[in-house]
């Protein structure tokens, strides 16, 4: 069955998000192109995201320890067991989604790494808000 949108919503979303992305840097530092972070849901709050988006895609992450990339640090570089927050690349997903942005039209959906996944979102985050000059 396919879930009906409701576009009304969606605008107000897009919308607060394309205020929020333009006029707080923090925001803007955020859409770095990083695919590898942990944020604090909190702190993404604070910046002023809407808490239905951070709470939306929050999680625990794990480390498993076998290797830097899937070990996780802390912000003073300890090694923790595990975090809970939101992935950098989950995050640059899911503005793109409020922006109504579309894998495949609006940004190449067929990249690999995360780090890469990460930039052409960013790209495409900054080019659909008017701001593809900042980075």
């Amino acid at each position: 069955m396919v879930k009906e949108r409701d576009f009304w919503q969606d605008f107000k979303r897009k919308e607060l998000l394309v205020t929020l992305i333009k006029n707080v840097r923090s925001v803007q530092d955020v859409i770095d192109g990083d695919g590898h972070s942990i944020y604090k849901s909190d702190w993404l709050i604070q910046q002023g995201f809407p808490e239905e988006l951070v709470r939306g895609i929050e999680r625990e992450f794990t480390s498993d320890y076998s290797s830097a990339k899937s070990t996780i640090f802390d912000g003073n570089g300890n090694m923790v067991h595990s975090m809970t927050g939101v992935s950098a690349l989950q995050l640059h997903y899911e503005i793109a989604a409020w922006l109504l942005l579309e894998g495949g039209v609006d940004y190449n959906d067929t990249l690999t790494g995360r780090g890469f996944q990460a930039k052409e979102l960013a790209q495409a985050i900054r080019k659909s808000v008017g701001m593809l000059d900042v980075r």
